[in-house]
């Protein structure tokens, strides 16, 4: 092997150096992550303070009345939900009488 081909081989510690892990700890304290994250709760939170087009009021009286307009939506779907089983459970009764079962 020429000096050529020995210039283009890396050790490990040449790459640890050069990508710069060399010194740092594994499994390093959670306590940046919390604080990142409880740093970005609090900055999220404060834009939309600011952002908000409306009043904490008017905010609140739109989400009841968005509740309101969902739980109907669900007692709706329910509604159908039991007429269609009652429906089916009434098909097949008629099978089996036809069947014999």
């Amino acid at each position: 092997m020429g000096q050529d081909e020995h210039d283009d081989e890396l050790d490990e510690s040449s790459v640890t150096a050069a990508v710069g892990k060399k010194g740092r700890r594994s499994g390093g304290g959670s306590g940046g992550l919390i604080a990142g994250f409880l740093l970005g709760a609090v900055f999220g939170a404060s834009v939309a303070l600011l952002l908000a087009p409306d009043s904490g009021r008017e905010t609140r009286r739109q989400l009841r009345q968005r509740i309101r307009s969902l739980r109907q939506d669900a007692a709706r779907g329910l509604e159908r939900a039991e007429a269609h089983a009652r429906r089916r459970m009434r098909r097949q009764r008629g099978l089996r009488g036809r069947l014999g079962l």
